[in-house]
């Protein structure tokens, strides 16, 4: 009993939880993308409980309704929830968003990104909750690689990862399906990509994505924001440079016009 204790607690930092959220599915996006942070769970509970204090502080959470819902999109464009200019004027909007995003570099995660221009024309043969599937699976397929290659490179021989995804009833099939494809080899051999293999099949995600309500996580909330900043200006949204600063610094997504997808990972930190 004491040997298997002991190999519990060594093992208990091990686990990586990697936050994702999508961005870019509406039906004039160009850009699908699926970016969010990677952190150690037992930083989790310090990063939620600063989350839960800045949040507190900065939203008034006494004040707020019961039915009251935070997204980067609705902050920015004062929409939803954020409706009432008289309430949330829009320096009081970007307080907020800018808290948010800079939460990563803060306290120096790692955040992941996948992206590819979406074909529009391709889509029109298919039904409109299928194209969203299409989209986000291509996008999430990206992002998967460099959270491998992060747990290959950046973490212990026994470390695994698990993803943390919005239970959003549209793609949650499409994402548990490409997960499961992502962690066989026959799938990667006979079907991926070629130039995508280098990290494929999964070793290091072990678990089919954990789904959680959005509005329920605070840690959620950073994948949410870093997928809208990116996306934004991944399309061309000059407005973006600001918030793009806080939450990337000096790095910026590459994002060639000759290319059609790409993948990266942006380090914080020693």
């Amino acid at each position: 009993m004491v040997a298997l204790r002991s190999i519990a607690l060594a093992g208990s930092d091990l686990t990586h939880f990697v936050y994702l959220d999508e961005s870019g599915l509406g039906g004039a996006d160009q850009v699908a993308v699926v970016a969010g942070p990677i952190l150690e769970s037992r930083r989790a509970l310090s990063i939620q409980h600063h989350m839960k204090l800045t949040l507190g502080t900065l939203l008034k959470a006494e004040t707020l309704p019961a039915n009251f819902v935070l997204s980067a999109k609705d902050l920015y464009h004062g929409t939803r929830s954020f409706k009432d200019e008289s309430v949330w004027p829009r320096d009081r909007r970007m307080e907020i968003l800018e808290a948010i995003v800079g939460i990563p570099r803060l306290f120096q995660l790692s955040v992941i990104l996948g992206w590819h221009r979406r074909d529009h024309q391709e889509e029109k043969s298919l039904e409109p909750r299928q194209r969203l599937k299409v989209a986000h699976s291509r996008a999430f397929v990206l992002a998967a690689a460099p959270i491998e290659k992060y747990m290959r490179e950046e973490t212990s021989w026994d470390s695994c990862a698990t993803m943390v995804v919005e239970n959003n009833t549209d793609t949650r099939s499409a994402v548990e399906n490409m997960q499961r494809k992502l962690r066989s080899s026959l799938y990667v051999e006979t079907v991926l990509d070629p130039q995508m293999r280098d990290y494929f099949p999964l070793t290091k995600v072990l678990e089919d994505p954990h789904f959680v309500l959005k509005a329920w996580s605070n840690l959620l909330l950073m994948a949410d924001a870093c997928a809208f900043c990116i996306t934004r200006w991944m399309s061309g949204k000059n407005d973006m440079e600001p918030l793009l600063a806080i939450l990337l610094g000096s790095m910026r997504p590459q994002f060639p016009d000759h290319h059609q997808a790409g993948s990266q990972l942006f380090k914080f930190g020693p």
